[in-house]
């Protein structure tokens, strides 16, 4: 596997409610270095959410 599939693998969380859910980390920044990951999400509608999706997102603190 390729360092872009593991990203691309790493970067979607396996939620039921909520299937487009990303995390935003390794993306490269303007002063050269990267986003941390596990820190900034991306999602669509959050409102179907199951009761185990959210304790996933808990393991995040969001």
């Amino acid at each position: 596997m390729s360092a872009d599939q593991t990203n691309t693998f790493q970067r979607r969380l396996d939620l039921e409610g909520a299937p487009n859910i990303r995390d935003l980390g390794g993306y490269a920044t303007a002063d050269g270095g990267t986003t941390r990951w596990g820190r900034i999400f991306r999602a669509g509608r959050l409102s179907a959410l199951t009761p185990s999706d959210k304790a996933t997102l808990q393991q995040f603190n969001l």
